[in-house]
């Protein structure tokens, strides 16, 4: 393929890209996200946009050339906007949905997501750091450090990477090491007490062996009152390149990461009264919740005892740890590229948590291991990349929810819970002619999984565990297993009888994916493409026993996608424009909510379903311009049409068999804007086909702008602001009104100095500037009063680098 026209366009592209005139530096290094420049045709004062190299499609490709929607986003980009969690890449990506559930994330792209974020769940947004896949959703945080670029691929990314990528990927590359010394230090400081340290070291031992050293220490008060939603967090990061000659290549990485504070809690909303305080609606839950869910008693006509102890308290606390060691090893055979990629993690987790609006109490220790091995290369008219995956992960782990006296309270001891995956994968692109390029792909996948263990669940006033198949036992015996059982968290022992029940199951699927897409270019700089291919999620198991009234497992979820689009470059490398409309067709949707468990439907947990059809289709839109060599300003868009076209699910009210009247059969239905139709007491048929998929707006947007003053010397000054809007949108399945998002707009700015040889800059910063409070997650209380997360209220710093 070498003589092809492809190449030849490469080659061209790269020759116009110089090394940065001092203004391309200042301006590339000050606004974020776009490096720039100069053009050799315009002369030393002529700014362009330099290409992005990205490794979407497990090689390194320029952006502009590779026919997948990707938001590509640089260190710089990163450090600018205060991206320091997952969730915050949420205000630069349209379409992307991050959010907390308790210790872990919640990844929705495009309207797919998974809402379940314990043990049991895997995610259908694939997370990677330096192409390894982490599968435990808690372990996300602490990794947004010394960051070369991240990359969020929107679409099913089913040949290259996979199971559980069905809505996309977001990956995060980390700078590498260089044969170089450099360093860099920088401090933050801001509101809520934040204080932020992070730098690296890269040292060269000789010519072939470079080290690099990076880490990063937080600590941040809670955004709420009581100092829920903190931030306390340690990570470091140690990379070893050897290259004992130019045919090899040997990457090792080891890391580790610890999540502390009192982490997420979510804050009770009531369709009477709106926020505890509406004056500060991010008032801490401990101090919120009590009241209102008192005043939620007092409304039902129920004991306010039972109300209040299971209320939110002080105690949460958040532990994680998670440590990993990677491999990479890439050898140039001269046809193509050997390339194995090997990794190993454990995360162990001892946490409380209030992020569903209850107590939760996970204690986890997980263990993974992954390997894959790659061959890439080109012959002639045809490229090629393709290879073996393995995926191993093992879990031993318990946990307790408490949803309070007048409700359910859950507890799993699981002393195996497994996953084991084994994949072939292969994807070819052939030169049709100079100008156009067909691809095709597949991946063949062997998914299984297993669990052993026991549940335990609060016996219903009227079903005796008899009634279940399962043993009755007292919490004297669930907390010899489970610790954290012996008492709620004010102390008081629970004074109910609980039923035993196993928890096993053994599954095994197998699928397919492929991909076909055809490529055209239109000329230099102006790029065609089309493709249809197909994503797949594993199914799982969830927390319910053997004799459950619902099976305890479920099944995969399939999409297949649809997607046009066009990737142009004008005005002499000035102005970009891409663009993707896409048609998703969603199978078997996985979502997770609280459903009825056992007989007489007084127990309930959270379960998933697989919802038969979802319809998905859009319009993304990313445009940048430099509008002169001191201005440039960046618009991405989606136009998003997500909605259940046959959902039909079973909800559980256990409070029609308390006492009449309120126990009363028909007399509380659950709260929500979907089709709800009486079954029997204490059970309700909720139809939602036609509604919104969660979290999916019809209309998101960001925008940037940054501008450059050049000072006397060679120094710089330039503000930036950054705006994000969304439509509204619905932040959980159960459609109540008090979980809809109103449409918003938020604002970010900051004035930025850098130095005339850029060993050191200044920044000052606000964002959220108008104190919004926008809804990032959603829980539905047993109670019916409903619980939202809310994403960071105004917060404002300075931050400073230094480099060496």
């Amino acid at each position: 393929m070498t003589s092809s026209r492809y190449q030849q366009i490469e080659q061209r592209r790269r020759a116009r890209m110089l090394a940065a005139s001092v203004s391309g530096v200042l301006l590339g290094g000050a606004i974020p996200g776009w490096v720039l420049a100069q053009d050799a045709a315009e002369g030393p004062q002529a700014s362009v946009l330099e290409e992005v190299i990205v490794t979407a499609e497990k090689r390194e490709m320029d952006l502009q050339r590779t026919a997948i929607a990707i938001t590509a986003l640089s260190g710089d980009t990163l450090e600018q906007a205060a991206i320091s969690q997952p969730e915050n890449l949420n205000k630069l990506v349209p379409g992307l949905a991050i959010g907390q559930g308790g210790p872990s994330s919640q990844i929705y792209l495009r309207g797919v997501g998974s809402y379940g974020t314990n043990a049991f769940a895997d995610p259908a947004v694939a997370f990677n750091v330096d192409g390894i896949y982490y599968a435990r959703v808690g372990a996300l945080g602490g990794n947004f450090y010394d960051l070369a670029r991240v990359e969020v691929l929107k679409g099913p990314q089913g040949t290259l990477y996979g199971r559980n990528a069905t809505g996309g990927a977001v990956n995060l590359i980390p700078n590498r090491p260089a044969h170089d010394f450099s360093a860099r230090v920088g401090l933050e400081v801001g509101n809520y007490s934040l204080k932020r340290f992070n730098g690296y070291v890269n040292m060269p031992a000789g010519d072939k062996v470079a080290f690099r050293l990076a880490g990063q220490v937080t600590d941040r008060d809670g955004y709420q009152s009581d100092g829920y939603d903190d931030d306390e967090s340690k990570s470091a990061r140690l990379t070893m390149l050897a290259e004992p000659n130019e045919d090899l290549s040997i990457l090792l990485t080891g890391s580790y990461v610890s999540l502390g504070g009192k982490g997420a809690a979510q804050l009770p909303i009531s369709a009477s009264s709106g926020y505890f305080n509406n004056s500060d609606p991010w008032t801490g839950s401990s101090v919120a919740s009590p009241g209102a869910l008192v005043a939620q008693a007092t409304r039902n006509g129920q004991p306010a005892t039972l109300f209040s102890n299971g209320v939110i308290y002080t105690d949460g606390d958040i532990d994680i740890e998670v440590k990993s060691f990677s491999a990479q090893v890439d050898w140039d055979l001269g046809f193509s590229t050997l390339t194995f990629l090997g990794n190993t993690m454990t995360t162990d987790q001892d946490s409380i948590s209030y992020g569903p609006g209850f107590r939760y109490q996970p204690v986890e220790h997980a263990e993974q291991w992954s390997a894959e091995l790659r061959l890439a290369g080109e012959s002639g008219i045809v490229s090629w990349v393709g290879g073996l995956y393995a995926f191993n992960d093992k879990q031993d782990f318990t946990f307790w929810v408490d949803q309070g006296f007048l409700f359910n309270q859950t507890g799993a001891d699981v002393d195996s819970l497994k996953n084991d995956s084994h994949a072939v994968f292969g994807e070819l692109t052939f030169a049709l002619a100079d100008s156009t390029r067909l691809k095709v792909g597949a991946r063949y996948t062997e998914e299984g999984k297993s669990q052993s263990g026991q549940i335990f669940n609060r016996q219903g006033a009227t079903a005796p565990c008899s009634t279940l198949g399962a043993t009755p036992v007292t919490i004297g015996t669930i907390a010899a297993v489970i610790p954290g059982a012996a008492t709620n968290g004010a102390g008081v022992a629970y004074p109910f009888t609980y039923c035993r029940d196993s928890l096993t199951g053994d599954r095994d699927w197998t699928n397919t994916d492929w991909k076909v897409g055809l490529e055209h270019d239109l000329n230099d700089d102006s790029m065609l493409y089309a493709t249809v291919s197909t994503g797949f999620k594993a199914g799982g198991f969830f927390a319910t026993g053997d004799h459950s009234v619902v099976e305890n497992s479920y099944e995969p979820e399939k999409i297949t996608a649809f997607a046009l689009g066009s990737k142009n470059r004008f005005a002499q490398d000035r102005l970009q424009l891409n663009a993707e409309a896409f048609f998703w067709k969603y199978e078997d949707h996985q979502e997770s909510y609280l459903a009825p468990t056992s007989p007489p439907l007084q127990v309930f947990g959270f379960t998933t379903i697989n919802v038969p059809e979802a319809e998905i289709y859009g319009l993304d839109l990313d445009f940048t311009a430099l509008l002169t060599d001191n201005d440039q300003i960046g618009v991405r868009a989606q136009y998003l049409h997500a909605e259940y076209t046959d959902f039909v699910f079973n909800v559980s009210r256990p409070g029609e068999f308390q006492p009449p009247p309120n126990g009363s059969p028909g007399t509380q239905p659950p709260s929500t804007v979907c089709g709800v139709t009486y079954v029997s007491q204490g059970l309700y048929s909720v139809d939602c086909t036609g509604q919104q998929m969660p979290r999916a707006p019809e209309l998101s947007l960001t925008m940037d702008y940054a501008h450059t003053f050049k000072l006397s010397g060679g120094a710089a000054i330039v503000p930036g602001v950054r705006a994000q809007y969304s439509a509204d949108y619905w932040s959980s399945v159960d459609y109540n009104r008090l979980q809809k998002q109103d449409a918003y707009v938020m604002w970010d700015a900051d004035l930025s100095y850098f130095s005339s040889n850029e060993t050191w800059n200044l920044t000052a910063y606000v964002n959220n500037i108008g104190n919004e409070d926008v809804y990032s997650n959603s829980f539905s209380h047993p109670s019916g009063l409903v619980f939202n997360a809310l994403r960071p209220p105004r917060t404002y710093g300075l931050r400073v680098g230094v480099k060496f």
